[in-house]
């Protein structure tokens, strides 16, 4: 392991486990224990977050469809998150560290919000969902809600598709407006999800 693979082994760590107690120790600068020490570190830090996103994958057979929806677009989520922290070691300079530690971070935003979700239509039921995602009972107007909410992702997609070629121009701000195109996107879906449902 060179000191720049120590490096970014130590920004991957950071990001699967931001509470590691060895951290601080590790963060004092290559050495031939600390190299060790994050080697075991990292390995059990992967293998941790394997085993969450395995976990994440495994749906309860009484769930609806909607909370079934949320459980699959966590499950998602967190392997977004992994192959996000994996591909640190691939990146040649600090810009990029930098871009994929803001995806890392975007994606970890929408985990929380889907847990959220989760956690609310689990405690509260469909009350609370309806507020946060309201449908009407007109047919009518229902399927304009659906009209409107389907230009709307296509739309939110091709901005995050520009955005996505932009982001490497290392223009400021660009990142972060990606992660929240992403997250109102993800909103978007929701909410089409549930007006869609029967």
């Amino acid at each position: 392991m060179t000191e720049q693979e120590y490096i970014e082994d130590l920004a991957a760590l950071t990001l699967l486990d931001p509470a590691h107690i060895l951290l601080n120790r590790l963060r004092e600068g290559f050495s031939v224990p600390n190299k060790y020490l994050l080697i075991g570190a990292l390995k059990k830090a992967r293998e941790i977050a394997e085993s969450v996103v395995i976990e994440e994958v495994v749906i309860e057979v009484d769930c609806d469809d909607f909370l079934k929806g949320l459980y699959n677009r966590k499950s998602t989520l967190f392997c977004d998150r992994r192959k996000l922290s994996n591909t640190f070691h691939t990146c040649k300079s600090d810009r990029e560290r930098a871009d994929v530690s803001d995806n890392i971070q975007g994606v970890q935003r929408n985990i929380e919000q889907v847990m959220r979700d989760i956690k609310i239509y689990q405690d509260k039921g469909m009350i609370e969902v309806q507020e946060k995602y309201p449908v009407p009972a007109d047919p009518l107007k229902r399927q304009l809600l659906i009209q409107s909410l389907r230009s709307s992702i296509s739309r939110k997609r091709k901005e995050i598709a520009d955005l996505k070629i932009r982001v490497g121009d290392g223009l400021p701000g660009i990142a972060e407006k990606l992660n929240k195109c992403e997250f109102k996107l993800q909103d978007l879906t929701t909410h089409l999800e549930h007006a869609e449902a029967p």
